[in-house]
């Protein structure tokens, strides 16, 4: 009886993580509230299953139900790609324009310097990790690969 809560319990958390899509942020009123309602069900039927079902293994059920099932619907439903990586990770980034850079430097005088060294320090860790100048020259929002690598060159830390 509690496998068969847990599935039920894996198949209402497909629900609700599909409802999280059609909700739009809970912004719609009918999914929010099979969405909502989902989550509460799903949630009861798991901690009833739980009582004599180990922690770990009636988790590790509900949630790889409520993966794959969630995978399935989002393909069927949603035109989700059926890839193991989205197509969004191998797709260069575009490149800043001047006007995105203006607005940026106008940002950074306006807060100070700051906003200026926390970028740079945090490219500098970026760099001490194994990161490359490309990389550092895209957190700095340099309009030159050649003004991100100088400094490295020289050996002297970035200013």
């Amino acid at each position: 009886m509690n496998w068969m809560l847990l599935v039920i319990a894996g198949l209402l958390e497909v629900g609700w993580a599909i409802g999280l899509k059609y909700s739009h942020g809970f912004t719609r009123l009918w999914p929010s509230v099979w969405t909502a309602m989902a989550i509460v069900v799903s949630m009861v039927l798991l901690s009833v299953a739980m009582r004599s079902l180990p922690a770990g293994t009636a988790y590790a059920v509900w949630t790889g139900i409520g993966t794959v099932g969630t995978v399935i619907l989002g393909i069927v439903l949603l035109g989700e790609p059926a890839t193991l990586a989205s197509r969004d990770l191998h797709r260069p980034r575009p490149a800043r324009d001047h006007r995105t850079q203006g607005a940026l430097a106008r940002m950074s005088r306006q807060l100070g310097p700051h906003v200026h060294d926390l970028r740079h320090t945090f490219a500098s860790h970026v760099m001490k990790r194994g990161g490359k100048v490309a990389e550092r020259w895209e957190i700095l929002g340099h309009a030159a690969s050649d003004r991100s690598g100088r400094w490295k060159q020289s050996g002297a830390a970035p200013c």
